[in-house]
């Protein structure tokens, strides 16, 4: 019989840094038993000394721990159910966040939103969902935690859940389902809680069977980011990354900004010698001329070119400490390229919890606000709108050497 692997579905956790985001995490971890055997034995000792924050502390340890069918990543971790597995990344703040997403170190399919029962939606909550938004993640599951605070009031959950479900349909995002919880005395988790006898949703692990299956992004054009090349026995590979799309042995490629065209002469994939390769492996390739193929360019089927362009309008978020202005001189980095820019324009400010437009012509962008923008382009770069082929369609504003914004192309 063949084994065929499961689907691994990525889900990002995010909301107020005080709405038991860990918590949520490490209670689902441990009631799922996707957990080694030392972690689990250290939250037990937690728990018996009546300590508050023992699940809290369960990615804290994960972090620590290398082995016991744990992968860990940063704030990464997996949870195995019997349909098919899913990787759960923690977001400690809409910096971190904004900095991984643009950057492609995180790819999520889906989202988690939590939110305080006692608190409510607050500021970071509607940031990181006007992020999830902005990001192009579209379906989302809403998690009222901490409703023992609120003693399992179902007045309050409603109240929450047309409040939360109004704001995410201005954004266009689906959700999967709105589930009330106490991550902290475990109801409603893995099994339907007592204290909710009013609830209908299913548990949360159960309501994540409600995401969909990711994006195949192996049916967009073919988009490779070519990383550099290296000479082996004075032959040129070319080292990149297929971000979508398919790409086979004899394909004829182009090579943009500059259309630099040239056939593949073979594929190789983890040292391996392939017929084909497709979105999301890293690749070494032989090319009938690679003499001008460079770090930074994005191969692709002459047939579907992406655009050139050295002007862009885009959606941003900054995150700098100092203001952006029109006539600044920032870094873009799209795909593997990085290139000096202008910005032109701040064509209008958005409120991210009204999504009202407050400003329009803005003189400056401040930290953490969202803002339409127009940048001129030292040199042109390949680019797609993020709608279609989300690789080159977002880009990170480096100033110093930081990342202090990201943007989506429109």
């Amino acid at each position: 019989m063949v084994n065929i692997p499961k689907e691994n579905l990525r889900i990002v956790v995010a909301g107020h840094i005080d709405h038991g985001k860990s918590t949520l995490i490490g209670r689902l971890l441990y009631e799922s038993n996707c957990l080694p055997q030392n972690v689990i034995e250290k939250t037990k000792k937690s728990e018996a000394l009546g300590c508050k924050e023992r699940f809290a502390r369960v990615t804290d340890q994960l972090a620590e721990e290398q082995a016991g069918g744990i992968t860990i990543d940063t704030s990464e971790v997996r949870l195995k159910t019997t349909r098919r597995n899913y990787t759960l990344i923690d977001t400690p703040g809409h910096k971190e966040f904004l900095k991984n997403m643009v950057t492609g170190t995180t790819r999520a399919d889906a989202a988690i939103l939590v939110i305080d029962a006692s608190e409510g939606l607050l500021g970071q909550s509607y940031q990181h969902a006007y992020l999830i938004a902005m990001l192009g993640i579209r379906q989302i599951l809403v998690v009222v935690n901490k409703m023992d605070l609120k003693l399992y009031n179902r007045l309050r959950f409603q109240e929450l859940s047309e409040e939360i479900t109004d704001f995410l349909r201005k954004l266009n995002i689906e959700i999967a389902a709105i589930v009330p919880v106490s991550a902290q005395h475990g109801e409603n988790i893995t099994e339907k809680s007592k204290e909710m006898p009013w609830n209908t949703s299913l548990t949360l692990r159960k309501s994540l069977n409600y995401f969909s299956s990711q994006k195949n992004l192996t049916r967009l054009p073919l988009r490779l980011l070519v990383q550099c090349p290296y000479i082996t026995d004075s032959k040129i590979t070319i080292l990149g990354k297929v971000a979508s799309g398919k790409l086979f042995e004899n394909h004829q490629l182009a090579f943009g900004p500059g259309r630099h065209t040239t056939k593949v002469l073979s594929i190789k994939v983890s040292n391996q010698k392939r017929v084909a390769a497709e979105s999301g492996q890293s690749v070494a390739l032989a090319l009938e001329d690679a003499t001008n193929v460079e770090r930074g360019q994005v191969g692709f089927d002459i047939h579907h070119p992406p655009l050139t362009t050295d002007y862009l309008i885009a959606d941003l978020f900054w995150i700098g400490a100092e203001p952006l202005r029109p006539g600044g001189k920032i870094e873009i980095l799209c795909g593997t390229l990085q290139c000096s820019a202008q910005i032109e324009k701040i064509s209008k400010i958005i409120d991210p919890a009204s999504l009202k437009v407050i400003c329009t012509n803005a003189k400056q962008l401040t930290d953490s606000q969202v803002g339409n923008v127009e940048i001129k382009l030292d040199s042109p770069i390949c680019v797609d709108p993020f709608e279609k082929i989300p690789e080159l369609g977002r880009f990170a504003i480096v100033q110093n050497g930081r990342i202090m914004g990201g943007g989506i192309i429109k």
